[in-house]
């Protein structure tokens, strides 16, 4: 899978997660595959990886 569909498949799956395993592990397959995506994809990839994490960090609160 080349980065690009990674970002795809994590944006796709982000309303989905429900745990902070499902949670971590696309947080790990994205910064696997951030340096390698297009410039113009960084900004995206940075913004899903922060509502990510936001979205870990509500978890821990409930």
């Amino acid at each position: 899978m080349s980065p690009e569909e990674h970002l795809q498949s994590a944006a796709e799956s982000f309303d989905t997660v429900q745990d902070k395993r499902e949670i971590d592990q696309l947080l790990d397959e994205l910064e696997g595959v951030f340096e390698a995506l297009q410039p113009e994809l960084q900004d995206a990839a940075a913004d899903l990886i922060g509502r990510l994490h936001d979205k870990r960090r509500a978890l821990k609160r409930s």
